[in-house]
């Protein structure tokens, strides 16, 4: 069960560096590669788009507006323990699921498994975890599911990452046309 993820930009290798940690002995580090997060972020995109449940019924460029809200909370949420979400929310914690603390481990070194991204897919629906299944360069499949406010919070880290990098990669992010079309 994913218990925390990490995202950051490695410029040595030219590749973002997707961190995972389960509650098994065992820490994941994925290489995703330019190529990579260029057929990603859509697919993303869409999750986002599919895994809401108010932004299915919101038409044109409100569907935006509401992704765009959805974001802020949920970054907002990411923020908070776990107990302080569940607060938040009127319900007991949930901690310990696949949507846990999206922050770094604090033990001592676990032994990581590292491998290089090729392909995903992803599987959404509205208020249901979104599943990714990647594939390896290795042929292996490396499975994990994301509640709807650490999907928000993974495309944000992604999009952090993608910008950090000295890729030439324009990524079509819609909260923030919503933005600038609201701005104007």
């Amino acid at each position: 069960m994913l218990r925390s993820f990490r995202v950051a930009y490695d410029r040595e290798q030219d590749r973002i560096l997707l961190l995972l940690a389960s509650d098994d002995e065992h820490d994941y580090a994925l290489w995703l590669s330019r190529r990579f997060m260029r057929q990603l972020w859509p697919v993303l995109i869409k999750a986002l788009s599919a895994g809401s449940r108010i932004g299915q019924q919101a038409k044109g460029p409100f569907s935006h507006e509401v992704l765009a809200f959805e974001r802020d909370v949920a970054l907002q949420r990411a923020r908070l323990s776990p107990e302080d979400r569940a607060r938040a929310a009127g319900h007991a914690s949930e901690a310990g699921t696949a949507a846990a603390e999206p922050r770094p481990a604090k033990e001592g070194p676990r032994p990581r498994r590292s491998m290089v991204a090729v392909s995903a897919s992803v599987r959404a629906a509205p208020g249901r975890p979104t599943a990714f299944i990647f594939g390896t360069a290795d042929r292996r499949r490396f499975t994990f599911t994301l509640d709807l406010d650490n999907l928000h919070l993974f495309a944000e880290l992604l999009h952090q990452a993608v910008s950090r990098s000295e890729w030439d990669l324009s990524l079509h992010v819609p909260w923030e046309a919503s933005r600038q079309s609201s701005s104007a």
